[in-house]
């Protein structure tokens, strides 16, 4: 009885060193559409994103740990963010990243901006003047996050209020 005790202690604190006790080296990146690196990005440590990070920097995370990571929220040459990864379903800026052995590189991307845009709503039988448009810009640092020091985030499509 005493040796399976041992035993079970033993292999419950190696898998916790083995598990838990490793890091992760990933590269954090920010780039524009010509992928030359731009501008800073913030970490959050629990309590603000004091700390910057260079593009193109690596750093070991614990693994199995999430990182939240802020992109610039700045307009560059003419570039804002646009989404995490290329993942242009998911476009909130900052975003929480589950550290794994797959993690490699996490990468914020800028995109162009485009001025002059006109918006111009045409109902059949109607004059043109008629009718309401809302535009939601999904990209627009509108929400302060309680949960992240008042960090002002997008929030993407999701969790607009209603007009």
């Amino acid at each position: 009885m005493q040796k399976r005790i041992f035993f079970l202690v033993f292999l419950i604190s190696f898998l916790s060193v083995s598990i838990f006790g490793q890091t992760k080296n990933v590269i954090i990146d920010q780039v524009k559409s010509d992928n030359s690196q731009v501008g800073e990005l913030n970490l959050w440590d629990g309590n603000d994103f004091d700390e910057i990070i260079q593009p193109g920097t690596d750093i070991d995370f614990p693994l199995y740990q999430n990182q939240t990571i802020l992109g610039s929220q700045l307009l560059i040459d003419g570039e804002k963010y646009c989404n995490w990864n290329l993942q242009m379903s998911d476009v909130v800026n900052f975003k929480t990243f589950e550290i794994t052995p797959l993690t490699n590189m996490l990468v914020s991307y800028f995109d162009e901006t485009h001025t002059g845009i006109i918006i111009r709503n045409s109902l059949e039988g109607l004059i043109p003047a008629a009718g309401i448009i809302v535009f939601r810009d999904p990209w627009i640092a509108d929400l302060k996050d309680s949960g992240y020091n008042n960090q002002k985030r997008n929030r993407g499509m999701s969790a607009h209020p209603q007009s």
